[in-house]
């Protein structure tokens, strides 16, 4: 009796269970990606002119390779691989920049890829 009511309490209350979690899953993941972007900026304020110019220019030309290159692999790959391309032309460059701050750059341009309306906000 209590399995047959609770089947039939979770099949009415799923959909609408089901949309609470989506809505809360997606503020969720814009709150950690804005959150990511501001720490980016953060930390590229520290760094000198040259390291944000070359800085933004390798993270741009990473970011793009990566997605036209690797576009099928899970996201912690490319984003590997974003790092270890933005990392070479920095260092061709001769400009050192701290990994992390790599890392966050490279997080932070996917985002604005994704979402550039919601930083225009912040």
């Amino acid at each position: 009796m209590f399995e047959e009511f609770f089947r039939t309490f979770l099949t009415a209350v799923s959909p609408a269970l089901q949309n609470l979690l989506v809505s809360v899953s997606v503020a969720l993941i814009g709150l950690a990606s804005a959150y990511v972007h501001k720490l980016y900026q953060t930390q590229k304020a520290k760094l000198s002119t040259d390291q944000q110019f070359f800085l933004d220019i390798a993270v741009n030309k990473a970011v793009t390779a990566v997605e036209q290159m690797y576009f099928s692999l899970p996201s912690e790959a490319k984003k590997e691989n974003a790092v270890a391309i933005a990392e070479s032309f920095l260092k061709q460059a001769g400009i050192t920049v701290d990994l992390d701050v790599i890392e966050a750059a490279i997080e932070s341009a996917v985002f604005q890829n994704n979402f550039p309306a919601n930083l225009s906000k912040g």
